[in-house]
């Protein structure tokens, strides 16, 4: 087998054409170097280098020797750096901005599963809507965001941020049971128009809702509003009104009391996105967050619930 020792000092004599200036640059005295070179070609049973009246040069058979010893100790230089990077990434802090749902639904799995698999690194986690996690981004206040965005919204993309797809999440109809279209499969949001409704507060969310709403000729009547959507479930449970809820909130539990129906064609969907910087420091530890996180979207939620991962275009 092959010294990988004598394959450098060799690629080092075979670059600088001299055993000292070899040795210099090694920090090996002269004569180490000319023995390693020498055991090489008593190994190889080749000449690899001759003297010349300016300095060695390679032979033949050196010149292929050469070329493969640069392949391999590219190779291993390259295996160096990734276990390296895998060090650090295991001491490392990341800063994770997600939205409120998401924080009650994927980032619990995430620092789980982190524990088993990455015990030294630490997440600091905040709640935050896209509105104001992303210019914290663009801006490093966060390494990484877990954002949602509404596709029928038609929103430019921060040109500073690189947005990874990781979910589409078609929103559901949630009425109370009993609800006269409870026993139906899907429901058409026309034929809520003359219901109470529970919203969000004016958000993103709430936009989407009532441009979804607008497209089938109505204004929704709004008789109560909460960003939180267990509440929302309660006082769907209770009669107050119906409401349009992301599956992805919903893998946190469905209460009783209502009943969920998928919306006819068009539905309305969100989607949820792992955002980064395009340039500037990421931390190495940000990779394997990425990579639990796709793991854990296919699985969130109940029988009939379950989301489903973007696959890669």
């Amino acid at each position: 087998m092959l010294d990988v020792a004598r394959l450098r000092v060799f690629r080092e004599v075979a670059a600088r054409g001299s055993f000292t200036a070899a040795a210099n640059a090694l920090h090996y005295s002269q004569p180490a170097v000319s023995h390693h070179v020498a055991r090489l070609e008593e190994e190889l049973g080749v000449q690899l280098l001759v003297r010349q009246p300016r300095g060695l040069s390679v032979t033949p058979a050196g010149e292929q020797v050469l070329r493969h010893a640069d392949a391999v100790l590219d190779r291993l230089d390259d295996a160096e750096r990734e276990l390296g990077n895998l060090a650090a990434a295991a001491t490392a802090t990341v800063r994770l901005a997600a939205f409120p749902s998401a924080a009650t639904t994927l980032v619990p799995e995430l620092v789980a599963a982190l524990a088993r698999r990455y015990p030294e690194i630490t997440l600091d986690v905040v709640q935050a809507d896209p509105d104001e996690s992303l210019p914290a981004l663009r801006d490093g206040v966060h390494d990484i965001a877990l954002t949602y965005d509404y596709p029928m919204m038609d929103r430019e993309p921060e040109p500073e941020l690189e947005y990874e797809l990781l979910f589409e999440d078609h929103l559901l109809v949630a009425m109370p049971a009993g609800h006269p279209r409870a026993e139906e499969p899907s429901t058409d949001l026309a034929a809520l128009a003359d219901e109470p409704w529970v919203t969000p507060n004016p958000c993103l969310c709430r936009d989407a809702l009532e441009a979804s709403c607008e497209l089938r000729g109505f204004k929704p009547d709004v008789v109560a509003q909460t960003n939180d959507y267990l509440a929302m479930q309660g006082l769907v449970a209770l009669g107050v009104g119906v409401a349009l809820i992301p599956r992805l909130a919903l893998s946190a539990g469905v209460r009783d009391g209502v009943v969920l129906r998928p919306l006819e064609d068009p539905p309305l969907v969100r989607t949820t996105s792992i955002v980064r910087r395009s340039n500037g420091h990421q931390p190495l530890a940000a990779e394997p967050l990425r990579g639990i996180l796709r793991d854990i979207v296919p699985t969130l939620g109940a029988s009939g619930l379950r989301l489903r991962r973007a696959e890669p275009v």
